[in-house]
């Protein structure tokens, strides 16, 4: 049977890392509560943004939407542009077989 002594001495042991649970559990909440602000700030400019400012998310749509804004008129001033040009050649080309016959 066990002495008193050494029951006291394995009471205290296992307060010691009872403790040191106790301190690293602290520990752990309070590195999870750093992260847990880090994510929240993260999260509030990515999608929220700061008052009247969208999130950084919201400004690449809208600029994704204007970029496809951009490339529809992009594409239908290439088109005029290749009509005027077509027109010419064809224009100048029918001049040419004009002069040659009358000449």
């Amino acid at each position: 049977m066990a002495s008193i002594d050494q029951v006291f001495e394995k009471l205290e042991s296992v307060e010691n890392k009872i403790n040191d649970f106790g301190r690293w559990q602290a520990g752990l909440d309070e590195r999870c509560a750093a992260h847990r602000e880090q994510t929240t700030e993260i999260r509030h400019t990515l999608f929220d943004g700061n008052g009247d400012a969208p999130g950084i998310k919201s400004k690449v749509a809208l600029l994704w939407a204007c970029k496809k804004e951009v490339v529809k008129w992009k594409d239908f001033w290439f088109g005029i542009i290749r009509g005027v040009v077509t027109a010419c050649i064809v224009g100048f080309i029918l001049w040419v077989l004009v002069v040659y016959k009358k000449g």
